[in-house]
């Protein structure tokens, strides 16, 4: 079975800091490369939208490696969850061609913690 993990320095950021992400993965077969992204996504009523911020490619991952990535935080919109519609961050490694995929969440708001509205 094939498996990534992310370990995040910290879940809870400030807008502009930096993410460090620890990605380790184990493969049953050889993967291209494993792309590292900091994405945004939101989920409630409606449409859900996907947003990517920042990514970092690791080429010939091959079927086991372990890396740290440096990405960085947005300075805006910040992480809310409201009634109808709340707004997520994510750190996501998956590997090319698609084998595994993981998500570690995280905050992004003014004294990181996020917004309820």
């Amino acid at each position: 079975m094939s498996s990534i993990t992310i370990n995040l320095d910290n879940d809870a950021l400030t807008p502009g800091a930096r993410v460090q992400a620890q990605v380790s993965w184990t493969l049953q077969e050889r993967a291209d490369r494993v792309a590292v992204k900091l994405i945004w996504y939101t989920e409630g009523k409606g449409t859900e939208d996907l947003g990517l911020i920042d990514s970092e490619i690791i080429e010939d991952a091959g079927t086991s490696g372990n890396t740290v990535v440096s990405l960085q935080c947005p300075d805006f919109p910040y992480s809310f969850s409201g009634t109808l519609i709340s707004l997520h961050y994510a750190v996501e490694a998956v590997t090319e061609p698609p084998q595994a995929v993981q998500q570690a969440p995280l905050v992004i708001a003014p004294n990181a913690t996020e917004i309820a509205l």
